[in-house]
């Protein structure tokens, strides 16, 4: 995107495969498609705070993140510092996504648990990829607008 901006007749899909292919080499195509696939998934309205809450419609598209997070972590990519923080990120997409379908379906209990062991798992890793996530931002994010909570308010 930053070709774009100083050059406009940058081609953006032609500098997205240079880039991809920079990073991930022969595992570029699947990673791209990986990317794209959640991407379409996703509902930024909804993680945005635009609705309701409960809507069980979404839980099925962030189950199928989940699954095909679960899927791209049984890629073996050649070893590279860009496949290290890929594998993070699906491994953190994974957590997320599935607190993210059991808020959708209005299991508040079970997307409080998933939604903690994904804050565990990037506070765990937060030294190693601070640099491409800030643990601290996407918590409170999560928490305030799409309405994750890593502990349930006190029931009498």
């Amino acid at each position: 995107m930053g070709q774009t901006l100083w050059n406009r007749s940058t081609d953006f899909d032609t500098a997205a495969q240079e880039h991809f292919c920079a990073l991930y080499g022969a595992d570029a195509g699947w990673v791209c498609h990986y990317l794209e696939e959640i991407s379409d998934l996703c509902d930024t309205d909804y993680t945005n705070a635009n609705g309701p809450r409960l809507r069980p419609d979404l839980a099925p598209r962030y189950e199928r993140i989940a699954a095909l997070s679960q899927a791209a972590a049984q890629h073996k990519m050649d070893p590279s510092p860009a496949a290290e923080r890929l594998q993070a990120t699906i491994a953190q997409n994974i957590l997320h996504a599935q607190a993210l379908a059991a808020l959708a379906a209005g299991d508040e209990a079970l997307a409080s648990e998933r939604f903690r062991a994904y804050c565990s798992l990037i506070r765990s890793s937060e030294t190693r990829f601070q640099p491409d996530l800030d643990v601290y931002r996407m918590i409170e994010v999560s928490e305030k607008f799409t309405g994750l909570r890593e502990h349930l308010p006190f029931q009498a």
